[in-house]
């Protein structure tokens, strides 16, 4: 939808939660990093893969707390071929070490709920004309690898794709909010599940971005599990020929 409710209008209709281990999972595919360990859901090291074009949202990640970890394992990436929310801020705290572990999210989009998000004030149809609901300040502590919608003759007219500060979406009223994003930031391919419009003043209305890169993510140390390694640009030229109505 539109505007998407993930708990009273899911669509298509969303599978039990993988946590409730009372019911059977046929899809759902477990596995663990830990040695001589049984993959559990919510046990530690255990990786999880539920094949199901259905968005994910990400809650109550405010402090990623991995407790003792395998060597080689510096911290915490979540992988999805789907659209990705965010409900609120992401990373802040900092673990049992005093560190922010190292994390990623790679994903079709990233929608940015906000601190103040509640479900039960966003259950919108396409056609609703209310008032946003009213965001809180959001910290987004990782890298980032997603898919975009490059500018290209269908687009440009419109603005194309909007540049980077677009590449986070959006769904509530950000006016004099702030949105601060501090790690990496990868586009890799064409959007494959997230295509949709999400206009201006009737979708949403745009926070502050606060982009900081954080160098730490180059290191040895810093860097999420199954970071991506490529070639180094030093320099990128665009060109783009102007359209005419």
């Amino acid at each position: 939808p539109l505007l998407y409710n993930p708990v009273s209008y899911p669509s298509p209709l969303a599978p039990n939660m993988i946590t409730d281990t009372n019911i059977v999972h046929q899809f759902m595919v477990l596995g663990s990093l830990m040695p001589r360990t049984t993959p559990a859901v919510g046990s530690p090291g255990t990786w999880v893969v539920y094949p199901l074009h259905l968005p994910v949202r990400i809650d109550q990640a405010e402090k990623i707390d991995l407790g003792v970890r395998p060597a080689g394992t510096p911290g915490l990436t979540i992988v999805t071929p789907d659209p990705c929310y965010i409900r609120g801020s992401f990373n802040i705290t900092p673990a049992a070490d005093g560190k922010l572990p190292p994390c990623a999210l790679f994903a079709d989009s990233l929608t940015a709920l906000s601190t103040l998000w509640i479900d039960a004030d966003n259950d919108q149809d396409a056609d609703y004309n209310g008032p946003l609901s009213i965001a809180g300040n959001s910290e987004l502590n990782l890298s980032l690898v997603l898919n975009n919608l490059p500018t290209d003759e269908v687009n440009v007219v419109d603005g194309g794709s909007g540049g980077v500060h677009s590449l986070i979406r959006y769904l509530e009223n950000w006016t004099n909010k702030t949105v601060k994003l501090q790690g990496s930031l990868v586009v890799l391919n064409r959007m494959r599940f997230s295509r949709t419009n999400l206009d201006e003043g009737e979708s949403y209305n745009t926070p502050q971005l606060i982009f900081i890169a954080d160098p730490g993510a180059f290191s040895a140390a810093g860097k999420p599990p199954f970071a991506p390694v490529g070639i180094k640009v030093t320099r990128m030229v665009s060109t783009l020929a102007e359209a005419t109505p």
